[in-house]
């Protein structure tokens, strides 16, 4: 589905989005079925192509991209003073002051953490398979699985943990920001932190 991007008012845009949801729609699930491995070769308003599969198209290019423009619309609508969803949302919330009750709320909590060797890598807590996936990225799939001792994940590399059907929440996952050949993705068990009440 291609789309002349020439919409110059919001009602354009809507009507856009309509006619998406509607070619979404129209989309059998037997169409989309095995093909994870399918080539697909995609030319860029550039002039660059590049090849995908299907899984690393959709796990390593498209959902970021769709993460990437839901965010920055988000920081235009808040910037310009006005209120989205999220913010209603929020804003009916209890206040929250412990740090692990704010990543109890966030079904894929994330942050960045150098290592002892000085490269820089993500920590996730994934909630859900989607989350997973969404943690997992644009990663090679022959990647090592590295887990902590008492993990029950039997997955040996980044593909076999994208195929799991089931993910505890009491697990995070470390993936590497820079790739090396001996970058490893690491699966541990989150540790709580105990907070205490200041004395008086």
């Amino acid at each position: 589905m291609k789309f002349a991007n020439d919409e110059n008012t919001i009602a354009q845009l809507k009507e856009r989005i309509a006619k998406t949801i509607e070619y979404l729609k129209s989309i059998k699930q037997n169409e989309i079925d095995g093909t994870e491995n399918k080539a697909i070769s995609i030319t860029f308003p550039s002039g660059q192509t590049r090849q995908f599969t299907g899984q690393g198209l959709l796990l390593g290019h498209s959902l970021p991209n769709f993460y990437f423009h839901a965010t920055t619309a988000y920081d235009i609508i808040r910037q310009c003073g006005g209120r989205s969803e999220s913010a209603i949302l929020w804003a009916h919330r209890p206040r929250e002051s412990k740090k692990h009750d704010a990543r109890r709320l966030d079904p894929l909590f994330k942050e960045t953490q150098p290592s002892p060797d000085g490269r820089k890598s993500m920590h996730y807590k994934a909630k859900s398979i989607s989350a997973l996936h969404i943690a997992l990225g644009g990663l090679p799939g022959h990647m090592r699985i590295e887990k902590e001792p008492g993990v029950a994940v039997s997955a040996k590399t980044v593909d076999e943990l994208r195929k799991v059907t089931s993910w505890p929440e009491n697990l995070v996952i470390t993936t590497p920001q820079e790739h090396y050949a001996e970058s490893v993705v690491k699966v541990s068990k989150v540790i709580l932190a105990t907070h205490y009440p200041p004395r008086r």
